[in-house]
């Protein structure tokens, strides 16, 4: 069965793409068939990288289309063991079609309150539209300090959602990385790939766990109906 993670925010420039991509190449790492559906149909910037990482020759191959909603990427969902959807910033009716259809729904921001007030009032949007907690999680991108960490932590925890631990701090590294087709996760520098890969490395953990846990519910409760009849 397919895994999805969605992501979406009330902003620009948070982070949802360079996680995109970097929770892609994790996922084909460990031998899923992986595919990341672009919903920004304008900017398309996951599918424009994609094309560098081809040039660039860079391995494993990433598959990225260009879609107008997820319920079109997920006519594939056959085809593939992980898809990633990649939502557009400032999209209130598309981020809520992304996180319906998602297992695991990610917001990233920054530690800052100017960012992280929007983006709770958007998951509490999102719980009032039916959207179950444990399906959202916020991811802090581009922090500066540790500080910036533990205040973000505090802040989002407080207002009733799971963060996950750690954050990738803002690095010219990263940003150079991603020009050339790259992850996070394959800069010329350990330091940073290690960060971004104890992060991203727990999205697709809890992702799993979502997953099997539905599965586990679904299975119980079809032996009850099994039972009753």
């Amino acid at each position: 069965m397919v895994m999805i993670i969605g992501l979406g925010s009330h902003k620009g420039g948070v982070g949802k793409t360079t996680f995109s991509r970097a929770i892609a190449l994790v996922g084909a790492a460990q031998d899923l068939n992986v595919h990341i559906a672009d919903l920004d149909q304008e900017q398309q910037s996951a599918f424009e990288w994609s094309q560098r990482r081809i040039a660039s020759g860079r391995k494993p191959d990433i598959s990225v289309d260009v879609y107008a909603n997820p319920e079109q990427a997920l006519r594939r969902a056959d085809e593939f063991d992980l898809i990633v959807l990649d939502g557009p910033a400032r999209a209130k009716a598309l981020a809520l079609e992304i996180a319906e259809a998602s297992d695991l729904f990610i917001q990233p921001t920054k530690g800052v309150i100017d960012d992280m007030a929007p983006a709770v009032r958007m998951f509490h949007e999102l719980v009032k539209h039916g959207i179950p907690k444990k399906k959202m999680v916020f991811a802090l991108h581009g922090v500066l300090a540790a500080k910036e960490i533990e205040d973000g932590v505090e802040y989002l925890t407080g207002a009733g959602y799971e963060v996950i631990k750690g954050a990738m701090y803002m690095q010219r590294g990263y940003g150079d990385a991603q020009n050339f087709g790259l992850t996070a996760l394959e800069t010329k520098w350990d330091t940073l790939n290690a960060d971004a890969a104890r992060v991203v490395a727990q999205v697709v953990r809890r992702l799993r766990a979502l997953v099997e846990s539905e599965a586990s519910e679904n299975e119980a409760s079809e032996q009850i109906q099994a039972k009753a009849s």
